[in-house]
C-alpha cells in the first residue's frame, strides 16, 4: 500500500488489489487483468509520449480511493478539488508503484515496496534540495536585481 496526501493534509491510500482494478476497467477503460496487450494498452493511455494524463490519472486514483473517501463524508468533487499538482503527481507515483506491485510474486512485495520507499525518500530529498536551490537563486536574482 502508498500513501500521499491532499492538500488538505488527508491521507489516501493507493492499494490494488482485483477488485479496485475491475472498478477501473469499468469506470475508466484501462484493464490490467486482461491479454499482455491489454496491459501494455492500459500502460500507454496512462503514459504516452506526450506525457501523463492527468485527468485519467484522477479517475483510477478516484476507482482507489472512493470507499475510503465515502468513510470520511468526501466526495468526488471535493476529492478533485483537494488536489494540487504536488498531490496528484504523488497520487500518480502511487498508482504506478502499486500496480506494478500487484504483478510481483507474493514473495516479493515487502522487498519490493521497501525498495520503492527508499527510492521515494531519496526523491524527496533531492526534489527538496532542488527547491530550495531554485528559491536562493530566486531571492538572490530579485535582492540583487531591487539595488
Amino acid at each position: 500500500m502508498a500513501r500521499f496526501f491532499d492538500i488538505e493534509s488527508r491521507p489516501w491510500d493507493i492499494d490494488i488489489t482485483v477488485e479496485v482494478l475491475l472498478k477501473m476497467r469499468s469506470q475508466c477503460g484501462v484493464n490490467f487483468l486482461g491479454t499482455q496487450k491489454d496491459i501494455e494498452d492500459a500502460y500507454k493511455r496512462l503514459v504516452s509520449e506526450s506525457g501523463i494524463d492527468f485527468s485519467l490519472v484522477v479517475d483510477m486514483v478516484w476507482s482507489c480511493v472512493e470507499s475510503q473517501a465515502e468513510k470520511v463524508g468526501v466526495d468526488r468533487k471535493s476529492f478533485e478539488k483537494s488536489l494540487d499538482y504536488t498531490a496528484l503527481l504523488e497520487a500518480f507515483h502511487c498508482l504506478c508503484e502499486e500496480i506494478q506491485v500487484f504483478f510481483l510474486h507474493r514473495d516479493k512485495k515487502e522487498d519490493a515496496r521497501r525498495k520503492i520507499e527508499d527510492a521515494r525518500i531519496f526523491m524527496r530529498s533531492k526534489h527538496r534540495e532542488a527547491s530550495e536551490n531554485l528559491l536562493k537563486t530566486l531571492s538572490s536574482t530579485t535582492l540583487g536585481s531591487a539595488g
